[in-house]
């Protein structure tokens, strides 16, 4: 979405908007995956959505990127600490070097990896639901539960100012989750015409209007899973591409 966000609407970047079309379309049909495999199965499935095509893309791009920077050499140390951190994803990333792309408007490496921990973070607490999944009624509460939780969140964030860019993104999640079940475009609807009231800034206002025009369409139906595949590596490897081209 690098550079899709070049492109914007009322100053709301254009890749924001994806990341939020993304997280919902991914909370509906995760939710659909978990509901009707069990535990181990959807485990496998997950990780191997993840893992395979990110430690790919990861020691490509970490190995061009050090060939590419001149008398500077990256250590031994950066190269693996940057492909394991930016790996397992779950104990922080390795956003840049100090003397990489120093005079770009973004010095990250990779800026494309930040959603990710937060992708798996959902696959983890997610995997729950099959547990529950000859319990539906469960499945249900326990959705509407993290949808409060991530609601709290995003308001909390706003109300504070902390302006939280993960929040939304949990919340749009659980919203896709919870269409499995109910239609939650009032629930979107009613925060969209509180935003005056808690602060809301217009930005984020924009995406959950985005976030609510989803919701008008049915359930989403996934033919081609190889789409899905070349979508994810490109989304992994345009950021890097687009660092090195500019």
């Amino acid at each position: 979405f690098s550079i899709v966000s070049e492109l914007s609407i009322a100053g709301v970047n254009l890749g924001d908007i994806g990341i939020i079309i993304f997280f919902y379309i991914s909370g509906e049909l995760i939710t659909r995956s978990a509901l009707n495999r069990n535990l181990y199965s959807y485990c496998i499935s997950r990780a191997g959505r993840i893992f395979p095509a990110l430690i790919v893309c990861n020691i490509l791009t970490i190995s061009v990127v050090s060939s590419l920077n001149g008398d500077v050499s990256v250590s031994l140390r950066e190269y693996l600490e940057y492909i394991f951190y930016n790996s397992l994803l779950l104990l922080g990333l390795f956003v840049d070097l100090q003397y990489v792309f120093s005079d770009h408007p973004f010095t990250a490496i990779n800026g494309s990896l930040w959603t990710l921990p937060v992708e798996l973070r959902l696959y983890i607490v997610f995997s729950i639901i099959c547990l529950m999944k000859k319990y539906s009624r469960f499945a249900e509460v326990f959705i509407i539960f993290l949808l409060i939780v991530t609601l709290s969140k995003l308001v909390r964030s706003e109300l504070m100012s902390l302006r939280d860019p993960e929040a939304i993104l949990y919340f749009a999640f659980c919203v896709g989750a919870l269409s499995n079940f109910y239609k939650p475009s009032l629930l979107v609807l009613c925060l969209i015409a509180l935003s005056p009231f808690i602060n809301l800034d217009f930005s984020l206002t924009l995406k959950l209007i985005t976030l609510f025009a989803i919701t008008q369409f049915t359930k989403i139906k996934i033919y081609r899973p190889l789409a899905l595949d070349i979508s994810y590596g490109l989304y992994l490897c345009h950021f890097p591409i687009f660092q090195i081209m500019r």
